[in-house]
Protein backbone atom coordinates (compact mmCIF):
# COMPACT_ATOMS: atom_id res chain seq x y z
CA UNK A 1 0.00 0.00 0.00
CA UNK A 2 1.61 3.19 -1.17
CA UNK A 3 1.02 6.50 -2.85
CA UNK A 4 3.31 8.76 -4.86
CA UNK A 5 3.13 12.01 -6.83
CA UNK A 6 4.44 12.41 -10.38
CA UNK A 7 6.90 15.24 -9.74
CA UNK A 8 8.82 14.92 -13.01
CA UNK A 9 7.67 16.45 -16.26
CA UNK A 10 7.28 15.30 -19.82
CA UNK A 11 4.82 14.89 -22.67
CA UNK A 12 1.43 13.65 -21.55
CA UNK A 13 1.41 10.85 -24.09
CA UNK A 14 4.52 9.47 -22.40
CA UNK A 15 2.55 8.46 -19.33
CA UNK A 16 1.87 4.80 -20.00
CA UNK A 17 -0.78 4.19 -17.34
CA UNK A 18 -3.12 1.18 -17.07
CA UNK A 19 -6.67 1.77 -18.26
CA UNK A 20 -9.53 1.88 -15.77
CA UNK A 21 -11.19 -1.46 -15.01
CA UNK A 22 -14.96 -0.94 -14.80
CA UNK A 23 -15.27 -3.78 -12.28
CA UNK A 24 -14.08 -1.28 -9.67
CA UNK A 25 -16.89 1.20 -10.39
CA UNK A 26 -19.15 -0.08 -7.63
CA UNK A 27 -16.37 0.26 -5.03
CA UNK A 28 -15.65 3.82 -6.14
CA UNK A 29 -19.34 4.70 -5.91
CA UNK A 30 -19.72 3.06 -2.50
CA UNK A 31 -16.66 4.86 -1.14
CA UNK A 32 -18.11 8.18 -2.25
CA UNK A 33 -21.40 7.30 -0.54
CA UNK A 34 -19.63 6.25 2.65
CA UNK A 35 -17.64 9.48 2.69
CA UNK A 36 -20.84 11.51 2.28
CA UNK A 37 -22.47 9.52 5.09
CA UNK A 38 -19.73 10.76 7.42
CA UNK A 39 -19.92 14.31 6.06
CA UNK A 40 -16.85 14.14 3.82
CA UNK A 41 -16.53 15.07 0.15
CA UNK A 42 -14.64 12.39 -1.76
CA UNK A 43 -14.86 12.92 -5.51
CA UNK A 44 -13.86 9.69 -7.25
CA UNK A 45 -14.83 10.83 -10.77
CA UNK A 46 -11.19 11.36 -11.86
CA UNK A 47 -9.84 8.26 -10.13
CA UNK A 48 -9.13 5.15 -12.16
CA UNK A 49 -8.48 1.69 -10.74
CA UNK A 50 -6.86 -1.23 -12.52
CA UNK A 51 -5.10 -4.50 -11.84
CA UNK A 52 -1.42 -4.37 -12.66
CA UNK A 53 2.01 -4.35 -11.06
CA UNK A 54 2.22 -1.76 -8.25
CA UNK A 55 5.93 -2.50 -7.84
CA UNK A 56 6.76 -1.58 -11.43
CA UNK A 57 9.17 1.31 -12.03
CA UNK A 58 6.89 3.63 -13.98
CA UNK A 59 8.80 5.70 -16.50
CA UNK A 60 8.13 8.82 -18.51
CA UNK A 61 8.86 8.42 -22.22
CA UNK A 62 10.75 5.26 -21.30
CA UNK A 63 13.58 7.31 -19.82
CA UNK A 64 12.69 9.16 -16.61
CA UNK A 65 11.83 6.96 -13.63
CA UNK A 66 8.76 8.08 -11.71
CA UNK A 67 8.75 5.37 -9.07
CA UNK A 68 11.45 3.25 -7.50
CA UNK A 69 12.14 1.03 -4.52
CA UNK A 70 8.48 0.67 -3.59
CA UNK A 71 9.07 -2.61 -1.82
CA UNK A 72 6.50 -5.36 -1.43
CA UNK A 73 3.28 -3.36 -1.82
CA UNK A 74 -0.16 -4.68 -2.78
CA UNK A 75 -1.36 -1.44 -4.38
CA UNK A 76 -0.27 2.09 -5.20
CA UNK A 77 -1.96 5.45 -5.74
CA UNK A 78 -0.36 7.49 -8.54
CA UNK A 79 -1.19 11.19 -8.63
CA UNK A 80 -0.56 13.35 -11.70
CA UNK A 81 -0.18 17.05 -10.68
CA UNK A 82 -2.63 19.79 -11.56
CA UNK A 83 -2.98 23.45 -10.60
CA UNK A 84 -6.02 25.68 -10.06
CA UNK A 85 -4.06 28.72 -11.26
CA UNK A 86 -4.57 29.35 -14.99
CA UNK A 87 -0.85 29.64 -15.65
CA UNK A 88 -0.26 26.49 -13.68
CA UNK A 89 -3.01 24.69 -15.57
CA UNK A 90 -1.38 25.53 -18.89
CA UNK A 91 1.98 24.32 -17.61
CA UNK A 92 0.70 21.00 -16.32
CA UNK A 93 -1.38 20.37 -19.42
CA UNK A 94 1.69 20.87 -21.57
CA UNK A 95 3.64 18.52 -19.33
CA UNK A 96 1.08 15.78 -18.70
CA UNK A 97 -1.52 16.25 -21.43
CA UNK A 98 -4.96 14.83 -20.66
CA UNK A 99 -3.57 13.04 -17.59
CA UNK A 100 -3.09 16.29 -15.63
CA UNK A 101 -5.00 15.93 -12.36
CA UNK A 102 -5.66 12.23 -12.87
CA UNK A 103 -5.21 9.74 -10.08
CA UNK A 104 -4.91 6.01 -10.63
CA UNK A 105 -4.87 3.10 -8.23
CA UNK A 106 -2.97 0.03 -9.36
CA UNK A 107 -3.89 -3.17 -7.53
CA UNK A 108 -1.64 -6.21 -7.67
CA UNK A 109 -2.78 -8.83 -10.19
CA UNK A 110 -2.86 -11.49 -7.46
CA UNK A 111 -5.88 -9.77 -5.90
CA UNK A 112 -8.02 -11.02 -8.78
CA UNK A 113 -8.03 -14.28 -6.81
CA UNK A 114 -9.00 -12.57 -3.54
CA UNK A 115 -12.48 -12.15 -2.10
CA UNK A 116 -14.62 -9.09 -2.78
CA UNK A 117 -14.12 -8.01 0.84
CA UNK A 118 -10.32 -8.23 0.57
CA UNK A 119 -10.32 -6.20 -2.65
CA UNK A 120 -12.65 -3.62 -1.11
CA UNK A 121 -10.56 -2.76 1.95
CA UNK A 122 -7.38 -2.49 -0.15
CA UNK A 123 -9.06 -0.11 -2.60
CA UNK A 124 -10.55 1.87 0.30
CA UNK A 125 -7.04 2.27 1.72
CA UNK A 126 -5.73 3.63 -1.57
CA UNK A 127 -8.78 5.87 -1.94
CA UNK A 128 -7.86 7.32 1.43
CA UNK A 129 -4.68 8.49 -0.30
CA UNK A 130 -6.12 9.28 -3.74
CA UNK A 131 -9.46 10.87 -2.80
CA UNK A 132 -8.80 12.29 0.67
CA UNK A 133 -5.00 12.82 0.65
CA UNK A 134 -4.72 10.86 3.88
CA UNK A 135 -1.29 9.64 5.04
CA UNK A 136 -0.65 6.25 6.59
CA UNK A 137 -1.95 6.06 10.16
CA UNK A 138 -0.59 3.11 12.07
CA UNK A 139 -3.18 3.48 14.84
CA UNK A 140 -6.03 2.93 12.36
CA UNK A 141 -7.28 -0.19 10.62
CA UNK A 142 -7.93 0.97 7.05
CA UNK A 143 -5.08 3.50 6.74
CA UNK A 144 -2.38 1.39 8.37
CA UNK A 145 0.63 0.73 6.13
CA UNK A 146 0.59 -2.91 7.21
CA UNK A 147 -2.11 -5.21 5.89
CA UNK A 148 -3.06 -7.97 8.33
CA UNK A 149 -5.85 -9.56 6.33
CA UNK A 150 -8.61 -7.58 8.04
CA UNK A 151 -11.83 -6.93 6.10
CA UNK A 152 -14.51 -4.38 6.98
CA UNK A 153 -17.04 -6.99 8.04
CA UNK A 154 -18.95 -6.62 11.28
CA UNK A 155 -16.96 -3.52 12.33
CA UNK A 156 -17.43 -1.79 8.96
CA UNK A 157 -19.19 1.29 10.37
CA UNK A 158 -16.54 1.79 13.06
CA UNK A 159 -13.57 1.27 10.72
CA UNK A 160 -15.09 3.82 8.34
CA UNK A 161 -15.83 6.27 11.16
CA UNK A 162 -12.23 5.93 12.29
CA UNK A 163 -11.00 6.64 8.76
CA UNK A 164 -13.26 9.58 7.96
CA UNK A 165 -13.61 11.18 11.41
CA UNK A 166 -10.57 9.82 13.28
CA UNK A 167 -13.00 8.47 15.89
CA UNK A 168 -11.41 5.45 17.57
CA UNK A 169 -14.27 4.54 19.90
CA UNK A 170 -15.21 0.90 19.34
CA UNK A 171 -17.83 -1.16 21.15
CA UNK A 172 -16.41 -4.14 23.01
CA UNK A 173 -19.00 -6.44 21.48
CA UNK A 174 -21.33 -6.38 18.46
CA UNK A 175 -24.11 -8.94 18.66
CA UNK A 176 -25.68 -10.89 15.78
CA UNK A 177 -29.19 -10.00 14.68
CA UNK A 178 -31.73 -11.97 12.66
CA UNK A 179 -34.17 -10.34 10.26
CA UNK A 180 -37.16 -11.67 12.20
CA UNK A 181 -35.99 -9.72 15.26
CA UNK A 182 -36.67 -6.46 13.42
CA UNK A 183 -40.42 -6.97 13.44
CA UNK A 184 -42.26 -4.66 15.85
CA UNK A 185 -39.08 -3.68 17.66
CA UNK A 186 -39.18 0.03 18.37
CA UNK A 187 -36.02 -0.13 20.45
CA UNK A 188 -33.80 -0.68 17.41
CA UNK A 189 -32.30 2.26 15.52
CA UNK A 190 -30.65 1.73 12.14
CA UNK A 191 -27.14 3.18 12.40
CA UNK A 192 -25.62 2.21 9.05
CA UNK A 193 -26.33 -0.02 6.07
CA UNK A 194 -24.50 -1.09 2.93
CA UNK A 195 -25.89 -2.91 -0.10
CA UNK A 196 -23.96 -3.16 -3.36
CA UNK A 197 -22.45 -5.66 -5.79
CA UNK A 198 -18.70 -6.09 -6.05
CA UNK A 199 -16.69 -8.74 -7.89
CA UNK A 200 -19.42 -11.37 -7.95
CA UNK A 201 -20.84 -10.74 -4.49
CA UNK A 202 -23.64 -8.74 -3.02
CA UNK A 203 -22.24 -7.02 0.07
CA UNK A 204 -25.25 -6.33 2.24
CA UNK A 205 -25.40 -5.75 5.98
CA UNK A 206 -26.95 -3.44 8.53
CA UNK A 207 -25.89 -2.13 11.94
CA UNK A 208 -28.49 -1.34 14.59
CA UNK A 209 -28.38 0.07 18.11
CA UNK A 210 -30.71 -1.31 20.75
CA UNK A 211 -31.63 1.63 22.99
CA UNK A 212 -33.23 -0.63 25.56
CA UNK A 213 -30.25 -2.96 26.01
CA UNK A 214 -27.68 -0.34 24.92
CA UNK A 215 -25.81 -2.57 22.53
CA UNK A 216 -24.98 -2.76 18.81
CA UNK A 217 -26.52 -5.48 16.65
CA UNK A 218 -25.31 -6.64 13.22
CA UNK A 219 -27.52 -8.08 10.50
CA UNK A 220 -25.36 -9.82 7.91
CA UNK A 221 -26.75 -10.86 4.53
CA UNK A 222 -23.84 -11.37 2.13
CA UNK A 223 -24.98 -13.50 -0.79
CA UNK A 224 -23.31 -14.83 -3.92
CA UNK A 225 -24.27 -13.33 -7.27
CA UNK A 226 -23.51 -13.92 -10.92
CA UNK A 227 -23.06 -10.16 -11.53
Amino acid sequence: MFFIFFYLAGCGIGLNLPKHDSRFNSILNQFQQDAAFFGKNADTSKISVAFGNPRKEYELLGVIKLTKDLGNVDAICLMVPKDSNEIGKTFYRSMYGRHAGDRIIIVDQSFQRKTAEEIEILVYHELGHCALNLPHKEDQVIMSSVSNGTVLGIYRYFYLREMFLNNKNYPLFIYPLEAKDLDDNDNLELVYQVDYYSFGKRLKNELYFDHNKEKFLFLDDVVESSL
